[in-house]
């Protein structure tokens, strides 16, 4: 089931699997949740974002676990506790968002919900550790991303820096493998 995208049946309706089951959510019902969505934020928020956070089908109902859906939930609301904190700004905030879900997409929807920390400059730091292995995406506030990753038993290294919005590259999605 993983990786799954819906399957357009016509142009209103769309088919999401989940388990052994089949839900139809038509376009109308699709526009209303997403209506909800957007209000949910922006009264979260307790005024409007800096920047309209476009939700799709695929962002609302991804498929993943009841874990993964637990963490993933957790890792939204600390998002939204840390700008409220001031620690990060919303736009980091909706940026990190943005990256999560790019990152978990490129992998299918099976990359582990990471650690996340805001740091001193009002950055956010994402960390996936398993066994040897290390991977950190430090998002800053200027849309910078820097990846980093580190093979503790070989001392192998690795680092790369982005713009927000640019496609994960393979090299990223190789790094990140170790952890699926």
């Amino acid at each position: 089931m993983t990786g799954q995208v819906p399957t357009m049946t016509s142009p209103e309706t769309w088919l999401l699997s989940y388990g052994n089951e089949k839900s139809t959510y038509t376009k109308e019902k699709e526009n209303r949740l997403l209506k909800g969505l957007n209000s949910w934020i922006n009264r979260v928020s307790g005024s409007s974002l800096p920047e309209k956070i476009i939700f799709s089908i695929s962002t609302i109902l991804p498929e993943v676990s009841d874990t993964q859906s637990s963490r993933r939930q957790m890792l939204s609301h600390y998002l939204v506790s840390v700008r409220e904190a001031g620690d990060i700004s919303a736009h980091t905030a909706s940026v990190a968002w943005k990256v999560w879900n790019l990152l978990s997409h490129s992998m299918d929807n099976s990359l582990p919900v990471p650690d996340a920390a805001p740091g001193p400059e009002g950055q956010l730091l994402y960390v996936w550790e398993k066994k040897e292995h290390y991977f950190e995406a430090e998002i800053f506030p200027n849309d910078i991303i820097e990846f980093f990753y580190w093979n503790r038993e070989t001392n192998e290294a690795w680092e790369k820096d982005c713009n927000a919005g640019e496609p994960i590259f393979r090299d990223i999605e190789f790094w990140l493998k170790f952890f699926i």
